[in-house]
């Protein structure tokens, strides 16, 4: 018999926590799992990337909290097996109305980031309350980092036993084939670098501006992205004269050919729990630049093998680690077959599909865990 599952996520716009889903539904194997996409808002620009063959429920409220009724309605009338959520403000709403749901619905929640990064709209103590209460009556938490998971237990009090650490999945064939072939390159162009990510303060965009006025003329910089930080960094690159070899590319449909044409990515977010686009960048081959910031970035590049890492919000050291990328010999082919072992759906799928059967994740697979790490 299936296992009844219910994927709840407020809705399909750009982001990691988005494009997870999307991910763990085209892979989830549909022999063990019966599933159902519940979306608290209208459905955004990633619709598209999740199977036809599973069904789409929208509520179409406006936030988590105007939808709290009617899921609980939902949840208590179809009676999935399980619930699994992701993204804070849903995990907390989960959690708190738990008492609610019949005795055999299970609740996995899936924790992106601490939540003190979360919630940033809560007072301090009342985020902290919240957690320390609520957070227990859930069946388990999946931590994307051991970052998260440390933060759950130390700062929030959550038992060890509720926590299970398994980092994000990256779709590796499927991000291959949408970047196609890599464009022919003459001996005379430029350093080729890209960024991506929303245009807010959390991603750090002001920070890459300060360290890219500082690389000279061969450096091309494209940054892929839309958000609240647009106009001030079109301010910025134009006062810098960096127009001419800095382009901001909005929201880009597929950024893989981007990542396949480039020669660095560069990371520089003030905090991020697990960052997909250093995964999805790893999966073409390209090396990372970046900020050690809080988060698990540390759990993904290795200095020197596929990419550097310097001091958090350092712009000083970014450019100088951009430099030193730009004439470091990278094996882009070790690069992506690294990332497909470490992080590819084929291993860390089963993963989640044992924790949701069982509430526990298989080993991982010996072959792909025993493969050089970079």
């Amino acid at each position: 018999m299936k296992t009844k599952l219910f994927v709840i996520i407020p809705s399909l716009r750009v982001g990691g926590a988005e494009r997870f889903s999307t991910t763990l539904l085209r892979h989830l194997d549909r022999d063990r799992f019966d599933i159902t996409l519940v979306l608290i808002q209208d459905a955004g620009a990633l619709v598209g990337d999740v199977p036809p063959d599973i069904p789409i429920r929208q509520l179409g409220k406006t936030s988590v909290r105007a939808a709290i009724i009617a899921l609980v309605r939902l949840i208590r009338r179809e009676r999935p097996d399980i619930v699994f959520s992701t993204l804070g403000h849903l995990n907390l709403a989960i959690a708190m109305t738990r008492g609610c749901f019949h005795a055999g619905t299970r609740c996995i929640a899936r924790a992106a980031a601490s939540p003190a990064a979360e919630y940033t709209r809560l007072p301090g103590w009342l985020r902290d309350h919240l957690v320390r209460r609520h957070y227990p009556q859930l069946d388990v938490i999946v931590a994307q980092s051991a970052g998260v998971a440390d933060d759950l237990t130390q700062r929030y009090g959550i038992p060890d036993a509720m926590i299970q650490t398994i980092p994000n999945p990256v779709d590796d064939r499927h991000i291959l084939t949408l970047a196609g072939s890599p464009p022919p390159r003459g001996s005379g162009d430029g350093v080729r670098l890209v960024a991506a990510g929303r245009l807010e303060y959390q991603k750090g965009f002001d920070l890459l501006l300060d360290a890219f006025r500082q690389l000279p003329e061969q450096f091309e910089l494209e940054i892929l992205g839309d958000g609240p930080e647009r106009p001030a960094l079109e301010a910025v690159i134009l006062q810098s004269g960096l127009e001419k070899r800095c382009r901001l590319r909005g929201f880009v449909t597929n950024p893989f050919a981007v990542f396949l044409a480039s020669d660095l990515l560069v990371f520089c977010s003030r905090y991020d729990a697990f960052p997909n686009t250093v995964l999805e960048a790893g999966i073409c081959g390209l090396p990372t630049v970046g900020f050690r910031c809080p988060g698990g970035i540390t759990e993904i590049v290795r200095d020197g093998s596929n990419g550097f890492l310097v001091p958090a919000e350092d712009s000083d050291a970014l450019a100088g680690a951009i430099r030193k990328a730009a004439t470091h010999r990278f094996d882009r082919t070790a690069i992506q077959t690294t990332t497909a072992n470490r992080f590819g759906t084929q291993r860390i799928i089963p993963l989640y599909e044992s924790l949701l059967l069982h509430g526990i994740t298989a080993k991982p697979d010996s072959k792909a865990s025993e493969q050089p790490r970079p």
